[in-house]
């Protein structure tokens, strides 16, 4: 049998020259070196590990209820998504958030209007 570090032949369990234990096959003397797989991590987080912005889930939410407040945050949490590298997720999620805030405050708009103008009516005809 041959080491697999230093390429020595020996018996047993252990190299005699190096002491590394024995490979459970055979090695041949040929110094072809077995596949090696190593995992490795890179700097930059893929999309896949990036985690979701918490001010995009905020913008979202608050934009369906407070429509002013969910722009400026949707807003603010693509700012933020963008200077993160790709640490943070999330960009559509803010961009949809801003779209529901100014759909969201138009219709509150249109119900205000909707109001005025029937208190209008009703209280301005007094018999």
């Amino acid at each position: 049998m041959f080491c697999s570090n230093c390429r020595a032949q020996f018996e047993g369990k252990f190299c005699s020259s190096c002491g590394t234990a024995a490979a459970t096959t055979g090695q041949s003397p040929t110094g072809a070196d077995p596949l090696v797989f190593v995992q490795t991590r890179s700097a930059a987080p893929t999309s896949a590990t990036a985690q979701t912005s918490g001010l995009a889930i905020a913008a979202l939410v608050l934009s369906f209820l407070l429509p002013l407040i969910g722009i400026i945050l949707g807003f603010v949490a693509r700012s933020d998504i963008s200077k993160s590298n790709g640490t943070k997720s999330g960009e559509q999620m803010a961009t949809i958030a801003i779209i529901v805030g100014f759909v969201m405050m138009f219709l509150q708009g249109l119900i205000a209007i909707f109001w005025a103008a029937l208190w209008f009516e009703t209280f301005m005809y007094e018999y």
